[in-house]
């Protein structure tokens, strides 16, 4: 079973951009870095260097110079992560093809491991929640029990779990839909305030 979520009308849907669309590119996603990581990494850095302008003695200059090195991979990474989704977009426009993209959070994306799915969809929700509009939704591998068997001769099957590719289990999959649910909130928020800030 593949869960497929969209956050736009049934006519949007019909310009998403998966790995099986003719002449567009699926965008990647990354496991473990996002905007989050980046975010982190920033106020441990504004931490280290505060504490190091208000005491030299607890903080070292190395110490504030690998938090700002960490802060700046960490956003080059992020960089990244936009990149490919405006390289999926920009192949779209290409083709004459809305710029509506949805994420694969299983296959290449999660290294074909099943648990690194709910690393992509938060990855996926960090970049919804910051205001990307054109990701309008997730393809994610999911049954009611994790993992997946083999179909043996004279082997029973275990009820709800996958027999093709390894899946997420439906308490995982439930969560990644209510981040992803609260993701689409925090781009509306996001898109409103910009709004009023530009109608001011």
């Amino acid at each position: 079973m593949s869960a497929s979520v969209s956050s736009s009308s049934q006519r949007s849907i019909t310009t998403v951009a998966t790995p099986a669309a003719i002449g567009v590119a699926s965008a990647k996603a990354t496991l473990i870095e996002s905007q989050s990581d980046r975010d982190q990494s920033q106020r441990e850095y504004v931490r280290v260097r505060d504490i190091h302008a208000q005491n030299p003695n607890l903080v070292s200059p190395q110490e504030v110079e690998n938090a700002d090195s960490k802060a700046r991979q960490a956003d080059a990474r992020v960089q990244a992560q936009n990149a490919r989704v405006d390289a999926a977009a920009a192949e779209l426009s290409r083709a004459g093809v809305a710029p509506r993209i949805m994420i694969d959070a299983s296959h290449a994306n999660s290294g074909k491991k099943p648990e690194n799915q709910p690393l992509v969809v938060a990855d996926i929700c960090n970049q919804i929640s910051h205001g990307e509009r054109r990701i309008v939704g997730v393809m994610i591998e999911s049954n009611l029990v994790a993992g997946r068997q083999d179909a043996l001769p004279g082997m029973a099957l275990t009820y709800g779990q996958s027999i093709t590719d390894g899946c997420i289990d439906w308490s995982a999959t439930a969560t990644a839909l209510n981040r992803l649910a609260a993701a689409v909130v925090a781009r509306r928020n996001v898109l409103a305030r910009k709004f009023r800030e530009r109608s001011a």
